[in-house]
């Protein structure tokens, strides 16, 4: 399988550290692309030129990182990262996480389509709130629960590590510290600490 993945993207970094966790690296080759320059070669499995893009041993390229982790959960069962109890808070941590990445990946991209004026700071305003909000319902939901590599936890860590590289004038931590207290227990998995943007 080939996975077309962008080493900033809070997608394919997702994706990234699930091929890590269920020790698929030597099955999965990792082709870095630049979804902004629309590669002749990339757009040709891809359309909207986007990452990260898996396509299968079968030929299908398969897009949206939940949809490509939910896939190799099916594929590789072991270990399991959707575990059979507690199905529903999995599922939440998971859109919690992909929403920090969505508010930031927003004003990023928007600041990319208007390189001169950046982006509109009402927009900025907006995903700045949504994610104190985000943050906020993470605190409340993590404090004082034992992180597990589960794909909900994953994705909050992921999420979390890239408003880290974007945007660290958050310091997301001081203002929920039970929340880094939790980031704290898996931040240096392999699988992430291997992956992290740079």
């Amino acid at each position: 399988m080939k996975l077309y993945m962008s080493p900033t993207s809070p997608y394919a970094r997702l994706v990234r550290v699930v091929v890590r966790e269920k020790g698929l690296q030597d099955r999965i080759d990792e082709n870095p692309v630049d979804p902004w320059a629309s590669e002749d070669h990339f757009v040709a499995v891809n359309p909207v030129s986007r990452v990260p893009t898996l396509v299968t041993d079968a030929g299908y390229a398969l897009t949206e990182s939940l949809l490509i982790a939910q896939y190799l959960e099916g594929e590789f069962p072991q270990p399991p990262l959707i575990p059979n109890s507690n199905t529903d808070l999995v599922y939440y941590k998971m859109g919690l996480g992909h929403a920090l990445s969505d508010q930031g990946v927003a004003v990023i991209a928007a600041g990319k389509l208007d390189p001169e004026r950046g982006a509109p700071e009402a927009l900025v305003d907006r995903r700045r709130e949504g994610l104190r909000r985000t943050l906020a319902a993470l605190e409340e939901t993590l404090a004082g629960r034992e992180p597990a590599p589960d794909l909900g936890d994953l994705a909050v860590v992921v999420g979390l590590e890239y408003l880290d590289f974007r945007f660290a004038d958050l310091e997301w931590r001081s203002h929920f510290p039970a929340l880094a207290k939790w980031h704290e227990g898996l931040r240096s998995r392999p699988s992430l600490a291997g992956t992290a943007p740079a």
